[in-house]
């Protein structure tokens, strides 16, 4: 689960691509000039796996070649070792793979079993112009400039439990009563929002004032705690009695409805 949170973390912060192939269209096998063999298409070299394909719903774990491309066929896949494996990257390709914990690197420095794989036609490649996934993340403000470098020594992870009870919620309804609300339905579809929320949105022992204004504010109910049906009826009928009337001030609703909360 870590892994695949941190691989959908590196699509979503660091703008990193599937090093697999995930298009329709995408190959799964290309001819390598570093290695001079045929490969999958993933990051790094380091992954090692087999070729399989599925014939009437059974599974073959050979492959033959295709004369025209001399790469294995259209149908066959390639299937990482995931316990038996000793490359660490990358988690944009085989995430699940056990020994998969990097991100694929260019960097001399870098793990040979780390190093990026430029030649595997994938989206990184295709997108980010053959570059690592960290090279990729070097640029970012996460990492720009030696930005949180690797930590050194032991850190305790272990989580704290803050446990909270939630309060009760209070709403103050805070309803435009003026006389520009008597055009276009605007007021009747202002009691049908308000009695929708009153009967099916409030919890039970949630708290709910209301607060009407036009050219002044008024305090059609205050506080009053939703504990039964007749409760929310009682407002409910208040809703109904609005009528349109007057001019507008926004400002004294608001300052009611925060005196009344």
């Amino acid at each position: 689960m870590a892994k695949t949170v941190l691989h959908e973390w590196g699509h979503l912060r660091w703008g990193l691509f599937d090093e697999y192939p995930v298009d329709e269209n995408d190959a799964h096998f290309y001819h390598d000039s570093i290695s001079g063999e045929i490969e999958s298409v993933r990051c790094s070299r380091g992954v090692m796996g087999r070729g399989y394909k599925i014939v009437n719903d059974n599974i073959i774990w050979s492959c033959s070649l295709d004369k025209n491309t001399s790469l294995p066929e259209r149908i066959c896949r390639f299937a990482p070792s995931v316990s038996a494996n000793e490359g660490t990257a990358s988690l944009m390709s085989y995430h699940f793979v056990n020994s998969v914990i990097e991100f694929c690197d260019n960097d001399e420095q870098a793990h040979a079993l780390d190093l990026h794989n430029d030649q595997a036609p994938n989206r990184q490649n295709r997108l980010c112009g053959g570059r690592s996934a960290w090279e990729v993340m070097r640029e970012h403000e996460d990492f720009r400039n030696n930005n949180n470098p690797p930590v050194q020594g032991y850190i305790d992870t272990t989580p704290t439990f803050k446990v909270v009870q939630q309060q009760l919620k209070r709403y103050v309804l805070v309803l435009d009563v003026s006389g520009s609300m008597a055009s276009n339905n605007k007021l009747v579809n202002l009691k049908k929002a308000c009695v929708g929320f009153l009967q099916t949105t409030v919890d039970e022992g949630s708290q709910v004032g209301i607060v009407t204004f036009n050219s002044v504010a008024a305090t059609l109910k205050r506080l009053t705690t939703v504990n039964s049906e007749a409760v929310r009826n009682q407002l409910t009928t208040l809703v109904y009695g609005l009528v349109a009337n007057g001019g507008t001030c926004i400002g004294c609703g608001l300052h009611r409805g925060i005196q009344v909360c």
